[in-house]
């Protein structure tokens, strides 16, 4: 049997047991769980990240790349302009599939947390999150960051984001709501 290159087959269909210490690893916590839950639920495949690539997008399922984002009932989505440019000029179909949750505040088993939440995923067009995003006002941080504060010092990230809330992108009329089944 072949391979594509950088996949590999797993062995044990074991979860990942996902904790957060502090706010940066809750954030990429809560992204990885995300992660999970949208590969396992529509059969994409993940993507994994090893900088060989000027753009990144989470999972792919053959014909459809995706940008896995999560995001609780009544947050907002943060998108930066350069990445939205990067994904627009990519050359490939991208969706974005923003799980929608209620989990706030866990730190242990976040996975599985996540789950037990029913959780939603939103599927929705990338040029429709770019319409929507450009809706929006550019925000910057306030307060230098030091270099080694989750790289928002870094080209593209201290240029600004825009924060789109969650109820803007439900109202497209594209958009599809896909129910997380219960585990």
């Amino acid at each position: 049997m072949t391979l594509a290159r950088g996949l590999q087959l797993t062995l044990f269909n074991v979860d990942p047991m996902l904790r957060a210490h502090n706010t940066g690893s809750a954030r990429n916590a809560y992204g990885m769980a995300a992660q999970h839950i949208v590969c396992e639920t529509l059969g994409l495949r993940p993507i994994p990240i090893d900088g060989r690539c000027g753009i990144c997008l989470d999972a792919e399922d053959g014909e459809i790349f995706y940008e896995i984002k999560s995001v609780r009932t009544t947050g907002k989505i943060v998108i930066y302009d350069w990445r939205l440019e990067k994904e627009l000029s990519s050359g490939v179909p991208v969706m974005y599939a923003i799980l929608i949750h209620s989990l706030r505040g866990a730190r242990e088993d976040i996975l599985n947390a996540m789950r037990q939440c029913a959780p939603r995923i939103l599927l929705i067009p990338l040029y429709e999150v770019a319409y929507a995003a450009r809706e929006q006002a550019q925000r910057r941080y306030l307060k230098p960051r030091s270099a080694r504060a989750n790289g928002y010092n870094r080209k593209g990230y201290a240029q600004g984001y825009r924060n789109i809330p969650l109820r803007r992108l439900l109202n497209v009329a594209g958009a599809e709501i896909v129910q997380v089944p219960c585990s």
